[in-house]
């Protein structure tokens, strides 16, 4: 009988889950690791904790998609993948209860997006960088990603975030809202469990409804947008440049 080995141990802290990942050397984003979030997310909410908090280990929070399985796992892996880490991002997104990265070292492309998905992040501010650099290797942004991403930062900083695809540190990093705190390497993990044990004096119910709300919200932006393209050419008119995205393609929100 093949025994899978766990790659996200949980840990206790009082009321607080610790979610850590321990997935190989930089905590890449495969198949296997990106179920396993989602399935760890779902047992905290069954054990009846308040909060969590998702770190790694060692100097690297997630290097992001593992680009090796991709390669070698061709259509039949990336057709199994995709669904999977969209799946891990958008657990973490709309988890019930307050959840808190604690961001113990790199955060790059897909890791910097579990990141943003957690209400805060705590950064290592002697051994950390976070940033999406998809486009420097032209890998596309699922669409779970972006909207994350948007909902995170908000559009202006989007656009500056995906297509510059650079990493920040520090200062730069809390200046720009990548980090919500900076902390010396090894304050960051009590750090983000104080904040997850402060947050749990919230009612988990309000908790639950907003973080709904905010999962929405996003796929309306999305919905819209499409059902007036729909609309414009059934009708025979020429697509104005504000509706004339394909589906695929960035679609803005509200104004920040």
């Amino acid at each position: 009988m093949l025994v899978r080995m766990s790659s996200i141990h949980l840990e206790a802290a009082g009321d607080v889950a610790v979610l850590r990942m321990a997935h190989g050397k930089a905590n890449t984003l495969d198949t296997e690791l990106c179920r396993e979030v989602a399935e760890r997310l779902d047992e905290v909410e069954r054990d009846g904790y308040r909060a969590a908090v998702l770190t790694g280990t060692g100097g690297i929070f997630s290097a992001g998609v593992d680009l090796r399985r991709v390669r070698d796992g061709g259509r039949k892996y990336i057709a199994e993948f995709l669904p999977a880490l969209s799946d891990a991002f958008l657990a973490v997104f709309g988890f019930t209860r307050p959840i808190i990265a604690a961001v113990n070292g790199h955060a790059i492309a897909g890791g910097a997006v579990l990141a943003a998905a957690c209400d805060q992040r705590v950064l290592n501010t002697a051994h950390g960088r976070i940033g999406v650099t998809e486009l420097l290797v032209g890998v596309p942004f699922p669409l779970a990603a972006l909207e994350i991403l948007r909902c995170a930062f908000g559009n202006r900083r989007l656009t500056e975030l995906t297509f510059l695809s650079r990493t920040y540190a520090g200062e730069q990093a809390l200046a720009l809202g990548l980090a919500d705190e900076l902390s010396e390497p090894e304050a960051v993990l009590p750090l983000a469990i104080g904040l997850g044990q402060g947050s749990t004096m919230q009612q988990p119910l309000a908790i639950a409804i907003i973080s709904g709300l905010v999962v929405q919200m996003p796929l309306v932006l999305l919905v819209m947008p499409l059902a007036f393209s729909v609309w414009n050419r059934r009708a025979g008119r020429r697509m104005s440049d504000a509706g004339g995205r394909s589906f695929g393609e960035p679609v803005r929100g509200p104004a920040e």
